[in-house]
Order: structure tokens, then C-alpha cells, then sequence
């Protein structure tokens, strides 16, 4: 078969859009849906700062493509590539540039047709810088009540108060330790 001028073209702008970021993750998004089910695995991560002026505060990523739009806590379909810890740091990195010292799982969260594993993200320790123009038009911290309004969606507020519940768990058990005498315990630590 001899491909015309046209069809190789056409061949090419396909090439192309699929090589681009957000392309790619939809294909995987649809091919993950059909091989896997009902449901749809992503990663949620929730990055606490507890340092702000106005106390604890959270990191968003305002979406302007994609299948959620508005406010949303960082994160993305699962990579299977990637694996799971690789698509948490992938992710957080490309729509927020901030790197965290220390993350921990808080397991799933299944809901309408999809399971988000949740995880939660200490002591980010580079400023925000978002990689990815394309999907994300800004990202910032914001307090805890101003962010939940914000969210996009119900499943980012189950998800949000489900991390702030294990941060101030974790807060408080490396608070009782160190009054019993251990010191420098970092949030954490096991």
C-alpha cells in the first residue's frame, strides 16, 4: 500500500499531538479505562505547609484542560510505567515544581468509578514553579478554608480532610513524644 501525501501527514500531526504531555495522558487515561474496568486509578497528593502565616496551608493547582477543571490538589492517572511512587513525584513536579522531603501513603479512596490513592506530602522544600503551561495555569498555597471552597470537585474535599486528619494525628503523636523526653523527632517518623 502506497500512503498518499496527505495520509502521511496527517500520520505526522498525529505523531505529534500524541508526543505532547497532555495527548499522551489522555490515550493512557482511555486505555487504562477499557483494560481495567470500571474503575480509574490516579494519584491525589496533598501537600501540607505548616509554617504559613495564616497556620496550616495547602497546595492547589488551578486546571484550565483536562477532565477536571478549576482548583485541585496536584496529582494524575497512575503511571504504570512509572509505578505508583514514580507518578506521585512525576506529578507534583510537573504541575507544581515543588519537591517534598518526605511522603506517605494514606491509601485508597474509592468513589464513583475511580480509586484515588491518596497521599500526603511534608516539609516541600522548593518554591512552586509549574512545568506544565499547558494543563496548569497557576498553583499556590491557601488556607485550609479558603482551599476547601475552592476545590473543583467533592472527591478533592474527601480527600483534603482525609490528609489534614492523619497530618494532625501524625503532629500530635511526634508533640507527645518529644514532651516524654525524645528530641528532634521529625513529622513522619516511624
Amino acid at each position: 500500500m502506497k500512503w498518499s501525501n496527505v495520509q502521511l501527514y496527517i500520520l505526522n500531526v498525529l505523531k505529534f499531538f500524541i508526543s505532547q504531555s497532555f495527548l499522551k495522558k489522555m490515550v493512557r487515561w482511555w486505555i487504562g479505562f477499557f483494560y481495567s474496568g470500571w474503575y480509574i486509578a490516579d494519584v491525589t497528593i496533598v501537600v501540607l505547609k505548616d509554617d504559613g502565616p495564616d497556620g496550616l496551608e495547602v497546595l492547589l493547582a488551578k486546571k484550565v484542560r483536562g477532565l477536571t477543571t478549576g482548583w485541585v490538589l496536584p496529582g494524575g492517572c497512575l503511571d504504570r510505567e512509572l509505578g505508583v511512587w514514580g507518578t506521585v513525584i512525576e506529578e507534583l513536579m510537573e504541575e507544581t515544581g515543588v519537591e517534598v522531603t518526605k511522603t506517605v501513603s494514606l491509601g485508597p479512596i474509592v468513589k464513583e468509578g475511580s480509586v484515588h490513592l491518596l497521599f500526603l506530602a511534608l516539609e516541600p522544600y522548593t518554591p512552586i514553579w509549574v512545568k506544565d503551561k499547558v494543563e496548569i495555569a497557576e498553583a499556590g498555597y491557601f488556607p485550609i478554608d479558603k482551599a476547601v471552597s475552592m476545590l473543583a470537585n467533592n472527591d478533592f474535599r474527601v480527600c483534603l480532610k482525609r490528609a489534614i486528619e492523619a497530618f494532625r494525628l501524625e503532629r500530635n503523636r511526634v508533640q507527645q513524644e518529644r514532651r516524654l523526653g525524645e528530641t528532634n523527632i521529625p513529622l513522619g517518623a516511624r
